[in-house]
């Protein structure tokens, strides 16, 4: 049974999604460990000399781990067996090639899905071939637009999405995101127990990116009409993103 449209364009989005993740993770997940690895420490002095700080600190600390699991399994690939690797990559490459299809559409999104199969099977990624090979599941009951929808409200389609509208004006979220993160991590580890505590509710690393965001765009950004026109789009994807994943 031929893939739908719906399915194939949910595949391409998370493969692309999926190497996304790995660059946020790779380039600022490990500021983010940092930093709440940091306040665990201060939280973990304040305790040795207030007990009614202790609840305090082992929030801090239980937070700190869990940072610092959440971007490890993120990052994590088993090594990919080759046969199994070429096998995968061959199964995809005959059930997704554009000449099979006639309608223009289909044809489009499966150069694209050959494409993201093609830069997996050379990065001997496994996991990103996996994904794309949900695409050849049956849509029985039409759930692939659902999906897509629900994929687009992510935490982590909107940071990406944020980053490709700073690409266009020359700007790099990650490496802003991560510079501004680890500036926060050195002065939390500067100031020790002095720190100031902070007990937010328990986020992924990608829903607190989407926030600090904005911090970096009010900081940085000197023009006043594009300032107000990301932050206030970013506002209300922030919120949305906690509201659906927090």
């Amino acid at each position: 049974m031929a893939s739908s449209a719906g399915q194939l364009e949910l595949a391409i989005l998370r493969a692309q999604l999926d190497t996304f993740e790995r660059q946020f993770y790779r380039t600022v997940g490990p500021c983010y460990v940092a930093i709440d690895d940091a306040r665990a420490q201060a939280a973990g002095l304040r305790a040795r000399f207030m007990p009614s700080a202790h609840r305090e600190s082992q929030a801090a600390r239980a937070r700190a781990r869990a940072s610092a699991e959440e971007c490890a399994n993120a990052l994590h690939r088993n090594a990919g067996d080759p046969e199994k690797l070429r096998r995968l990559h061959h199964d995809l490459a005959r059930a997704f090639h554009p000449d099979l299809v006639t309608d223009p559409e289909r044809a489009v999104l499966r150069e694209q899905l050959m494409t993201e199969a093609n830069l997996a099977y050379h990065e001997g990624d496994l996991g990103r071939l996996e994904v794309l090979e949900r695409a050849l599941d049956r849509d029985e009951n039409g759930d692939a637009a659902r999906q897509l929808a629900e994929l687009a409200r992510s935490p982590i389609a909107q940071l990406r999405e944020q980053a490709e509208y700073a690409a266009r004006h020359d700007r790099d979220l990650l490496a802003e995101l991560a510079g501004y993160r680890r500036k926060l991590a050195v002065e939390a580890r500067d100031r020790g127990a002095s720190l100031p505590p902070s007990t937010p509710r328990p986020m992924r690393l990608t829903a607190r990116a989407l926030g600090d965001w904005i911090i970096v765009l009010l900081v940085t950004i000197p023009y006043k009409h594009f300032r107000a026109r990301m932050v206030y789009a970013i506002h209300d994807e922030a919120e949305g993103a906690e509201s659906h994943f927090g």
